[in-house]
């Protein structure tokens, strides 16, 4: 009888941790992973020489652009988006009013 209450127990703690994704995961560990890594290896490179202070910095600047010209690309394209539904909802409704038009103009 212990037994069996043990093995339930332990059935009770481990399947949780098997039934799905964790509810607060984190959905960008992975692409600030690849920035801490992308800046580990700039830091070992640094360490070994490879490349100067000067050309670290340039990198780090190069990649903060980068960074900020895709951020704007993306506030054009959700701008774009806005734009788009907000005149497709106005044709719509337009659209709407003219057949309540005419089939008042109809009766």
């Amino acid at each position: 009888m212990k037994s069996i209450l043990i093995l339930l127990l332990a059935c009770c703690f481990t399947l949780p941790a098997y039934a799905g994704p964790p509810r607060h995961k984190d959905k960008g560990a992975e692409v600030q992973g690849s920035h801490r890594l992308r800046e580990l290896r700039l830091r070992q490179a640094l360490k070994n020489g490879d490349i100067s202070q000067q050309e670290a910095n340039q990198l780090r600047q190069a990649r903060k652009e980068q960074r900020k010209e895709r951020q704007s690309d993306r506030r054009q394209g959700m701008e774009k988006r806005e734009k788009w539904q907000k005149g497709s909802q106005q044709e719509f409704w337009r659209e709407r009013r003219r057949q309540s038009q005419r089939g008042a103009d109809d009766d």
